[in-house]
């Protein structure tokens, strides 16, 4: 599942480190490196929280410095900013140290509860103790929402004990370099709707600065097919026999984040759909098909969406899945993936996969019998069985997916215009293998 990869396996730094980072610049800073509760008291969660306020749009810039031949227990970043910012928005820096050993972290502190919003030059500073068998330190900064932000003259220090500081090496600390393109030279960036440039008429020191320019995201209208033009599209009769053994698509199964450049067909699309939520008997028990994944009392709580960007014979769009019949219904007439991207924490597979199926929950369905625990325990358990589903099937014919649960719940929801009933719960993209 992505919620994103792994650190220990980034031993090549560029925009997939990048994006790594996603989730943890959403999140809190990790309780386990906390500041001391006496110093920085906890904020009481209310309905003003910064939590509730932070934009979900991100753009991020980074650099990786390899430390596994140094000795250090603590860690020291110094850097300069100033902002220009308005209403929630707000920039970060972060550093995080990872271990050779394990994917978890031996540091980590993105500012949450101290954003930078103010517009005048000032120096901040991230300092903390660091365990052992450090491997390397990822670092940057991150702006959340629109305006912008000039960064300079970054440093960090490492030491052990109460020796001296060392000062590390940071590629292009103040800027100077420049390429063609007017990017900065050994930095990393990403973010949808984000421009990272280097800016010569607003310095801390020297000549340069880095400039970060969160820009309007542009207006997509997206046309709501009225419900009586909705017609249903009858899907290929999936195949119930193929040529890979169960056995052998759970050995060779793996989450898929980069697909090749090739359409699918109804086909295909027919037999994905089938695979995570068809019916396999037409026999009815209480009312309902039994379906290829099981459901806690056969009350099946899920909906099922379509998202098509490139399939023989279907116009881009969001589709309804309906099982009982196997159609597929337009609801939503365009392209929709550059936003379910944007919303998704720029996690680009959504963008370039031929489809994207989405379920959601009728919650109702599961808790008027089961109460509580079906919200909690069984609606959990139906998602997973449908979910692997998916995997298998992609695998049996050669395709990639990999689920996706980091993403803004409401806009999505908004996006894809789903019912206030429906709750979004998972997103995967599904593409041919490379």
């Amino acid at each position: 599942m992505s919620t994103l990869k792994n650190f220990k396996q980034m031993k090549n730094f560029g925009i997939v480190a990048i994006a790594a980072m996603l989730i943890f610049a959403s999140c809190h800073q990790n309780p386990e490196f906390k500041k001391d509760e006496k110093t920085e008291p906890k904020k009481e969660e209310t309905k003003e929280s910064p939590e509730a306020q932070v934009p979900n749009r991100q753009g991020i810039f980074s650099q990786v410095i390899n430390v596994s031949n140094i000795e250090f227990d603590e860690i020291k970043f110094e850097a300069w900013a100033k902002a220009d910012l308005t209403d929630n928005n707000r920039f970060q820096f972060w550093v995080r140290v990872d271990s050779i050993n394990s994917s978890k972290p031996l540091f980590f502190d993105n500012m949450y509860q101290r954003p930078i919003t103010e517009n005048e030059w000032k120096q901040y500073t991230i300092m903390g103790k660091v365990g052992e068998n450090a491997q390397q330190v990822v670092f940057g900064g991150m702006l959340f929402g629109i305006g912008k932000t000039w960064v300079d003259d970054i440093k960090i220090y490492v030491r052990k004990g109460d020796t001296e500081w060392i000062q590390l090496e940071v590629k292009n600390s103040s800027f100077e370099k420049v390429k063609s393109d007017n990017k900065a030279e050994s930095w990393g960036a990403f973010g949808n709707y984000y421009a990272f440039t280097v800016d010569n008429s607003n310095a801390k020191d020297g000549t340069n600065s880095y400039l970060i320019d969160g820009q309007p995201k542009p207006k997509h209208v997206y046309n709501a097919v009225p419900v009586n033009e909705r017609k249903a599209i009858r899907l290929p009769l999936p195949d119930t026999k193929g040529t890979m053994t169960v056995e052998m698509a759970m050995a060779t199964r793996r989450s898929v984040r980069s697909y090749a450049d090739k359409a699918f067909t109804k086909k295909d699309v027919s037999q994905i759909l089938w695979a995570a939520y068809g019916v396999s008997d037409s026999t009815k028990y209480k009312g309902y098909k039994l379906k290829t994944a099981p459901s806690a009392g056969a009350l099946y709580p899920f909906e099922v969406y379509l998202v098509v960007n490139n399939v023989k014979g279907l116009e881009k769009g969001v589709y309804r899945y309906k099982p009982a019949n196997h159609t597929i219904t337009m609801e939503i007439k365009g392209n929709i993936s550059v936003d379910l991207t944007d919303a998704s924490w720029g996690q680009d597979m959504i963008e370039h996969a031929p489809i994207n199926i989405v379920w959601t929950a009728v919650f109702e369905r599961t808790t008027k019998k089961y109460g509580k625990r079906g919200r909690e325990r069984y609606v959990c358990m139906d998602l997973g069985h449908s979910g692997q589903n998916v995997y298998l099937q992609a695998t049996a014919l050669g395709m990639g997916t990999c689920a996706i649960g980091a993403f803004a719940d409401d806009t999505v929801s908004e996006i894809m215009n789903i019912p206030v009933e429906e709750e979004i719960l998972y997103i995967m993209p599904v593409g041919w293998l490379k």
